[in-house]
């Protein structure tokens, strides 16, 4: 998050001025912050903790589309938020998290201004590469591939978070993720 921010060259105290403008709020684990069919009307920063994003099928079945963890800015539901519709993606907390939030007002105060809109480009362009990695390996990759993928990149949720999240997160189910950890170990 900080080359995004020094690419965009907002200063850290643009950032701190930035954050004072929110809402600190506090979860606990396993809370929701968005849930489906609900409108996404804020832009939040995890300050401490971790998130998930998630989508529940017709038949019942959660699907973890993504992880958020500290230090990073995240739309619950990106398209939700932009476009003022109904969320289909859910957004809990995995950990106690502690989030800054902003309504709609002040995000579109900040982002009036030339620093601001290359933030939000430079964040939208950096999500955008990630879900097409994401979307490449889960096309191209085996079960174990990805899943040392996961650990080179977000290995320390291994031991924050269960491991059934991150065996949806890689489209496998718990079994198969824990006969590769054995494999692997």
């Amino acid at each position: 998050m900080k080359k995004l921010l020094q690419k965009a060259n907002i200063s850290d105290n643009e950032l701190n001025e930035f954050l004072n403008k929110g809402k600190l709020k506090k979860y606990l684990a396993n809370e929701y912050l968005l849930k489906s069919n609900e409108c996404c009307n804020s832009w939040i920063f995890i300050k401490k903790g971790v998130a998930r994003h998630l989508i529940t099928t017709n038949e019942g079945k959660e699907i973890t589309k993504n992880f958020t963890t500290e230090q990073n800015f995240v739309f619950t539901s990106i398209s939700s938020f932009l476009t003022k519709s109904e969320s289909s993606v859910e957004f809990q907390t995995l950990t106690y998290c502690e989030i800054i939030e902003w309504e709609q007002s002040v995000f579109n105060y900040y982002f009036n201004t030339e620093k601001w809109q290359n933030f939000y480009y430079l964040l939208l362009e950096n999500l955008t590469i990630k879900k097409e990695l994401k979307e490449i390996s889960l096309l191209n990759d085996n079960a174990e591939k990805r899943y040392l993928k996961f650990i080179s990149s977000r290995g320390f949720l291994l031991n924050i978070i269960p491991h059934y999240y991150i065996a949806s997160y890689l489209s496998m189910s718990p079994e198969t993720l824990s006969r590769i950890r054995k494999i692997i170990s």
